[in-house]
């Protein structure tokens, strides 16, 4: 197996993102890394299987069950403790060879242009380091 960035960052999460915000089924819920000194958004949330695996015909029973679960969580998180008013699920796994997908928040002001896959790019979203990436993980866990 090639090297995976999730697979390590599951080795070392404070290095990227601080704490697992949830865990359930073999998948771990997880903010948006810190990685080559790039800002993440604020409470754009990761949702990864703990195992290394690609693609969703490879979970198992635990791994499917769970995923919708998580989903909905993340998606109450991001919406009550972040005061998005919508979030974005994307699974691309173009870079990352790791079954993952991608929870975005879609904050208040968010220009129509820039809702959909082109949120990513609007350079109003909140932006946050390492540190305030880990104090988002705990007050999102709590």
């Amino acid at each position: 197996m090639q090297e995976c960035i999730i697979c390590d960052k599951h080795n070392d999460f404070l290095k990227y993102t601080g704490e697992v915000i949830l865990e359930r089924g073999g998948w771990a819920v997880t903010h948006f890394p810190f990685v080559d000194g790039q800002k993440a958004t604020k409470g754009y949330l990761l949702i990864e299987t703990k195992r290394h695996i690609q693609e969703f015909t490879e979970m198992n029973e635990s791994e499917a069950l769970a995923l919708g679960e998580l989903i909905a969580a993340g998606t109450k998180l991001i919406k009550e403790k972040m005061g998005a008013e919508h979030v974005y699920l994307f699974r691309i796994n173009d870079k990352v060879p790791h079954l993952h997908l991608h929870l975005v928040p879609r904050y208040p002001g968010t220009p129509r242009e820039f809702w959909g896959f082109k949120i990513s790019e609007w350079t109003g979203n909140p932006k946050i380091g390492l540190n305030e990436i880990h104090d988002v993980a705990k007050n999102l866990k709590s």
